[in-house]
């Protein structure tokens, strides 16, 4: 237990100075995440004192938490491997390395996706002669949404892996499920999409299938050695 509150104090601490390094250097990856989207500050816009000022201190600290969790991860992992077998250590390291680099892939992944609604914005604003302000707010949470909610989408096929592996799930029933879930996924992309685009919600949608498909045709199930191995 003492072990365990050190870590908690250590984890708050590292929050608490990456919220800070993210506060000095907010301006810059602001303008970063503006120009990935095709935008320039100019055509950004707050709308009110308070606005513009509660974005300034919030924004940070969800910059701050996608920064320190995987070091908090690390110290977390840390504190439990002890009580974990070798194997087990093997196996959480070799999910944690790929968990990782699904989720980085899907963040890098938003960065291409949102200037594409950008633009699908644009497009039809001309159509309607309507000129579109750009929210401060609005930019950076839409950026935030697809970062995270495609970061979280491209965990699916680890965890569809996992079932298939543990012999929770079989792939004949994954196929089968098929009728049912993709209702579900399109669900799922309505409520998780930022704003009200249909296109959002239906490449979501896809990335879901794709993802889907992909892991019941690449899982390999428990394997027959252990098996043989036990006869």
């Amino acid at each position: 237990m003492e072990d365990f509150r050190r870590l908690i104090v250590t984890s708050l601490a590292i929050y608490v100075v990456t919220y800070i390094v993210s506060l000095l250097f907010f301006p810059h990856i602001y303008r970063f995440i503006v120009s990935s989207v095709g935008a320039t500050i100019s055509d950004v816009y707050a709308f009110g004192i308070g606005d513009i000022i509660g974005f300034y201190f919030t924004a940070p600290a969800v910059v701050a938490i996608l920064i320190a969790f995987p070091v908090i991860s690390i110290l977390f992992y840390q504190w439990v491997k002890d009580a974990l077998f070798p194997q087990e250590k093997s196996f959480i390291v070799k999910y944690a390395q790929i968990s990782a680099l699904f989720f980085l892939f899907g963040v890098v992944l938003s960065f291409f996706l949102v200037p594409r609604l950008v633009d699908l914005s644009a497009y039809f604003g001309r159509l309607l002669g309507v000129t579109i302000i750009y929210s401060a707010r609005e930019i950076f949470n839409i950026w935030l949404a697809l970062a995270v909610v495609l970061g979280i989408v491209f965990q699916f096929p680890i965890l569809i892996s996992l079932l298939i592996r543990a012999g929770i799930v079989s792939k004949e029933a994954l196929r089968a499920a098929r009728l049912y879930l993709y209702p579900l996924f399109y669900l799922v992309s309505a409520v998780i999409t930022p704003g009200d685009l249909l296109v959002t919600d239906l490449l979501l949608l896809l990335i879901f299938v794709v993802l889907y498909e992909g892991s019941i045709v690449f899982s390999k199930p428990r394997t027959h050695a252990k098996q043989r191995s036990r006869r």
